[in-house]
């Protein structure tokens, strides 16, 4: 399963993104309007630009990060 996590750079986003790898759940790509990437994986500031393919997205923003 290959995940997209929107809001990678907060406490829950990290968390989701550890726990994926420990699982070995693949992370397509990560996304966070606000913060700062430090993983190494494919790194967005709007879920528009993603150009990577996923099963899912979790997401974790807060509202005012995705208001349309």
């Amino acid at each position: 399963m290959k995940i997209i996590v929107n809001g990678a750079c907060g406490r829950m986003g990290r968390e989701i993104i550890a726990s994926a790898k420990a699982s070995g759940v693949e992370i397509a790509a990560a996304v966070d309007k606000f913060g700062t990437p430090d993983f190494d994986i494919p790194f967005y500031k709007s879920i528009e630009d993603v150009k990577e393919n996923a099963d899912a997205v979790i997401d974790f923003t807060h509202h005012t990060a995705v208001p349309e």
